[in-house]
């Protein structure tokens, strides 16, 4: 799961994808602004197949929040 999201995410961010990890928060560490994360949650919602509410993306703050959030919504 994990390795997912890190690909998607590399993709809007400059951060090699090694450092990307659980504790990388997404604005101050991998530099999203809100378009970028309006467009990661697209991807997201594509690869996924799932549809993320605009109140549970406010909730996300890392990737680790990410992959839990996933995880509690059983996407496999």
């Amino acid at each position: 799961m994990l390795k997912r999201i890190v690909g998607i995410l590399k993709d809007y961010t400059e951060v090699p994808s090694v450092k990307i990890i659980p504790e990388s928060r997404l604005t101050e560490d991998l530099g999203f602004n809100s378009l970028d994360l309006m467009n990661i949650v697209i991807a997201f919602e594509g690869e996924f197949g799932i549809e993320i509410p605009e109140i549970d993306v406010q909730e996300l703050f890392t990737v680790g929040d990410i992959a839990n959030y996933f995880r509690d919504k059983n996407v496999k």
